[in-house]
């Protein structure tokens, strides 16, 4: 795994995100030139929801909390 890749994997660890697939778009997919590979970001079961549940969004009673979890920088 690259470096790139590694450092992407450790901050998603730390919210209890995985890399759940990734693929490497075709050129003549009209994707941005200096894309070279879209990930395919995902829950890490079963601790995510112990941690979405410790988020501000969750704990606010505001609709949508997950929408405006998934959001924020």
């Amino acid at each position: 795994m690259s470096n790139t890749l590694l450092f992407i994997q450790r901050m998603l660890d730390k919210k209890s995100l995985d890399i759940v697939g990734y693929f490497n778009p075709d050129w003549s997919a009209n994707v941005c030139s200096k894309v070279r590979t879209i990930l395919l970001i995902g829950a890490k079961e079963p601790y995510f929801w112990d941690v979405f549940k410790e988020s501000r969004e969750y704990k606010d009673n505001k609709e949508t909390p997950l929408n405006r979890w998934s959001k924020k920088p």
